[in-house]
């Protein structure tokens, strides 16, 4: 049964390993936006979000972590970078993925209005996630590395 971990809960020996097995095992597509958007490696970026963000779960199933995800604060009051990685549990698990995140995202709505961010057109996998849980894509952009990107959003009123 897939369980969401949060971070602010967990012991910090058990954070620091299921990092470490993320980075290791993130999917292609996963680790292929994180180039393309900041061009930095995974073994910088994940840390990173984990430690900016206000809202962080880590997705278990078995006792192995498979994903990670949360929201961050951005420089508007009530909007917050929402954000989710994972390896390829996240495809043997979808559906309860999907039905386990939405109430997290609940949560996340408790502190931000509005969530929102920029995937990788080539993310397939985390768009299918995007739209089965409330979100538009709004437009797209081209990042720093030439990469298509769509900005999307949900908005707690329009839920």
């Amino acid at each position: 049964m897939v369980q969401s971990i949060n971070v602010a809960e967990a012991d910090p020996r058990w954070i620091a390993s299921s990092l470490a097995h993320l980075i290791k095992n993130l999917r292609d597509q996963d680790r292929a936006e994180m180039e393309a958007m900041h061009g930095l490696p995974p073994e910088l970026v994940l840390p990173q979000a984990l430690i900016v963000s206000s809202h962080c779960w880590i997705a278990v199933e078995g006792g192995e972590p498979f994903a990670i995800y949360g929201a961050a604060p951005t420089a508007l009051p009530g909007v917050g970078s929402i954000w989710f990685l994972g390896t390829d549990g996240v495809t043997r698990y979808g559906r309860s993925v999907a039905r386990r995140t939405v109430p997290m995202i609940q949560k996340m709505h408790e502190t931000y209005p509005v969530l929102w961010n920029h995937i990788d057109t080539r993310n397939t996998v985390s768009m299918r996630w995007l739209r089965w849980s409330g979100f538009k894509l709004l437009g797209d952009h081209t990042a720093p590395s030439g990469h298509l990107f769509h900005l999307f959003a949900r908005s707690v009123d329009h839920v």
